[in-house]
């Protein structure tokens, strides 16, 4: 069974409708693929770009109802999850989980009330506090300092989140942000989509102390697929990956949209220059240095599909068998794979959402 924790496939659905909707589409996830690749649950996110969508709480409205639509229509492939009880039952019935989210804290504006809607009316059951900009709540990555912790409000969301069975996601929070909230929160906060600086150093990777703390709190880390944070050194041969599938030609978020639509031809089959890709093992490399660190109940899946690059060897999530193999080679075992795959972020559910009923 499969875990992922954060991906951006409603932006998909919502900007380019042509690719497709949540049972088949285009891109890296859909019911199909999770299927494939006997997915137990699926984290969706509304990822808002607050320099692009300057009225933010309504394009977060547009993703919601997006979710809330294809989850209608595929009732009988997939369910909404809430509580631990829907969970459990997704498990029972073998039928996919899907648990809404919100990856920028900064769309609710500072708004508390809006804070208690999405969690009470709309079932969102996590947030991550910040992207890639200063909001109401804390800073983002990048931005340090011993003055640059979570905000006033950004503690007043935290305590209510905490209190109600809402996650705490710190991806893209700033060390400073991350370091408090793991020193104070009262329950286990989680890292949905980031890697371990020391393999690859980016300030949207976590440096040793914080993966320290996030095993003694009992986080969760969810392993990102981007090639911006895994430190593959770039390929000069299409046989150097295992992905007959891979665009060989650098290209823009546009021009790639194009390209899996059909409205624009699909790049020719050669490298004409060394191109960057994410590979397994380099992922499993990450794996390994948090397990080390953290400790192996902390590592999850965060693998950021859809919201990242399309240069990768693992595809799309129909091809998840390929970070087993990679992660097998690695050292760890069945067992440890287990954990990584599923057992750890059950865990961590365990510990933070709703029981429910």
């Amino acid at each position: 069974m499969i875990i992922d924790l954060h991906c951006d496939t409603l932006m998909k659905l919502l900007d380019v409708p042509a690719g497709g909707d949540l049972r088949k589409n285009v891109w890296n996830i859909d019911l199909e693929k999770l299927q494939k690749s006997n997915y137990l649950l699926q984290d969706f996110a509304i990822f808002v770009d607050l320099e692009e969508h300057p009225d933010a709480y309504v394009r977060y409205g547009e993703m919601r109802d997006t979710f809330l639509a294809n989850i209608e229509k595929y009732g009988d492939k997939v369910r909404r999850v809430r509580t631990l009880a829907d969970l459990e039952a997704c498990r029972r019935d073998h039928i996919i989980g899907a648990l809404l989210s919100v990856e920028e804290g900064g769309v609710f504006g500072g708004d508390l009330q809006k804070l208690k809607k999405a969690f009470i009316e709309d079932g969102v059951r996590l947030v991550t506090l910040t992207w890639n900009y200063e909001n109401e709540l804390a800073f983002p990555n990048g931005t340090e300092g011993k003055d640059k912790g979570l905000k006033a409000r950004g503690w007043e969301f935290v305590e209510w989140m905490q209190a109600n069975g809402m996650i705490v996601d710190t991806s893209h929070l700033n060390d400073q942000g991350t370091r408090e909230l793991l020193e104070r929160a009262e329950k286990p906060v989680m890292a949905s989509h980031s890697n371990a600086r020391a393999v690859f150093s980016h300030p949207r990777n976590l440096p040793e102390d914080l993966l320290r703390a996030f095993g003694e709190k009992g986080g969760v880390i969810g392993l990102n697929f981007s090639r911006n944070f895994v430190g593959s050194k770039p390929i000069t041969d299409p046989s150097e990956v295992n992905n007959p599938r891979l665009l060989l030609a650098p290209l823009t978020t546009e021009e790639y949209h194009q390209v899996a639509i059909g409205e624009r031809p699909v790049p020719a089959p050669q490298l004409d220059s060394p191109l960057l890709v994410s590979k397994a093992a380099d992922i499993a490399r990450h794996a390994r240095y948090i397990a080390d660190i953290a400790g192996i109940e902390t590592v999850a899946l965060g693998t950021d599909f859809d919201g990242i690059q399309p240069y990768l060897e693992i595809h799309d999530a129909s091809e998840m068998d390929k970070l087993f193999t990679a992660l097998e080679k690695e050292g760890f075992s069945a067992d440890d794979i287990d954990h990584i795959s599923h057992k750890n972020a059950i865990r961590f559910f365990n510990d933070t959402l709703p029981a429910g009923k």
